[in-house]
């Protein structure tokens, strides 16, 4: 009897033990964390970690439930779970840990519930009849949505929609007048997330929300025409215009800012005549938008406030770059000029075309307005004196040539050049 005891004594020690090695001896001191998912998203976690230490994680019980899984990159590592079902019994839980010899360590724990399908709040969309508009939607399940309209007559969305992490940005294409339910339902299934009205008809141009106060730069030595400090006004700037619509704008204060006229790039065979707004001083004004279209006179829609900021004379260098490049050193930006033993650039001409006074931009700097400096970084291979490069020798490798230009107002433009010397 007393054997028995011992037998079953040693034998329950011994399922203790094992138990101990499968879960990891630190769970009891972790901190149990409860997380809320939707059914059909995913939420992701990221966490620091010694380079050399591989994260893992496992699910517990009812993993019909949750997906888990772990990405190790470096020093980071990213915990993902996703919902697949609604939890009717017991939660899943996921433990996050890493190896320690044969030693489990959890990092986290969480005990997730999956609650019912989210419903989207989607707003209709509107637009004039035989024009488009960007629509974005918010979209937080890990399948993409599908759309389900009553008509096609009105309008439809445009295929291979523009994705940006959990948004999606489709092109609505308004026809004849009138509107169509749409449904939406989650990738190929019959789970339905929402539904809007598409509205193909009469709707009020107007400047966008982000474009209510317009924000220009000007700097004296630099045309504010094409140095980043001006805006097409069909480009981006209204929303809702009409079909064969004419719009024009009228400012406040000319000294400000101003307005030109010009002819957009031709698009599908049809280029259009618009307005560039262009900074003219620093201050603040007001403009209005005025639309004409067949059977509508001119009339104004909407008012918008421009404001004009000083930028360094520094900046202006860098859209002269930007914007306009020429010559054998800045043709094009990112490849390495080639030359040969002997061969000779004139970096300071270059400089100066481009970046100082150029013509096709209209930039001018006085010459006491800045000083150029210029250093080889691998005087072995290239030099550069008085702003003029010279190749040494060949080499495998690529070679830098830096030169700095301080302007009188303290701003500062630097550049490498990268070189290789070649066998001639």
């Amino acid at each position: 009897m007393k054997l028995s005891k011992t037998i079953l004594s040693l034998t329950l020690c011994l399922i203790l033990a094992c138990s101990a090695a499968v879960m990891p001896a630190s769970a009891k001191k972790t901190k149990e964390k409860e997380l809320t998912l939707s059914r059909y998203t995913e939420k992701s976690f990221m966490f620091s970690k010694p380079k050399n230490r591989v994260y893992k994680c496992k699910v517990k019980k009812n993993k019909k439930y949750i997906k888990a899984k772990v990405q190790n990159i470096g020093k980071k590592a990213t915990l993902t779970i996703t919902a697949n079902k609604q939890t009717r019994d017991k939660s899943p839980v996921v433990y996050l840990y890493y190896r320690d010899d044969d030693e489990a360590v959890i990092v986290k724990k969480y005990t997730v519930t999956v609650t019912p399908l989210e419903q989207l709040e989607l707003e209709d969309v509107k637009a004039n009849s035989f024009t488009t508009k960007k629509v974005t939607f918010k979209n937080p399940y890990t399948m993409p949505l599908r759309f389900k309209y009553s008509t096609k007559k009105h309008g439809k969305f445009l295929k291979n929609p523009e994705i940006n992490g959990k948004s999606v940005t489709y092109i609505f294409k308004a026809k004849k007048y009138g509107k169509a339910r749409v449904s939406v339902y989650l990738g190929d299934t019959n789970k339905k997330v929402g539904s809007f009205y598409l509205k193909s008809g009469k709707v009020k141009a107007s400047v966008a929300p982000e474009y209510k106060t317009l924000t220009l730069y000007y700097n004296k030595h630099g045309s504010s025409v094409f140095m980043n400090s001006s805006h097409t006004l069909l480009s981006n700037l209204l929303t809702d215009v009409k079909y064969k619509g004419k719009y024009t704008v009228e400012i406040d204060d000319a000294s400000v800012a101003d307005r030109i006229n010009t002819t957009s790039a031709p698009k599908n065979g049809e280029s259009k005549k618009t307005e560039i707004i262009y900074s003219t001083g620093i201050g603040t004004t007001t403009a209005t938008v005025y639309e004409k279209a067949p059977k509508v006179k001119k009339r104004a829609v909407d008012k918008f406030k421009i404001k004009v900021k000083k930028c360094k004379m520094s900046y202006v260098a860098s859209q002269n770059l930007r914007l306009y490049d020429f010559g054998d050193i800045f043709e094009k930006q990112e490849e390495t000029t080639i030359m040969v033993p002997g061969h000779i650039l004139d970096l300071k001409k270059a400089i100066v075309d481009a970046l100082i006074n150029n013509t096709w931009t209209g930039s001018s700097f006085r010459a006491k307005d800045y000083k150029i400096s210029y250093r080889a970084m691998n005087p072995s291979y290239v030099t550069v004196t008085n702003g003029r490069i010279v190749a040494k020798k060949p080499t495998a490798k690529t070679v830098r040539v830096k030169f700095r230009i301080d302007f009188s107002d303290e701003s500062s433009f630097t550049k490498f050049i990268p070189i290789q010397v070649i066998n001639g």
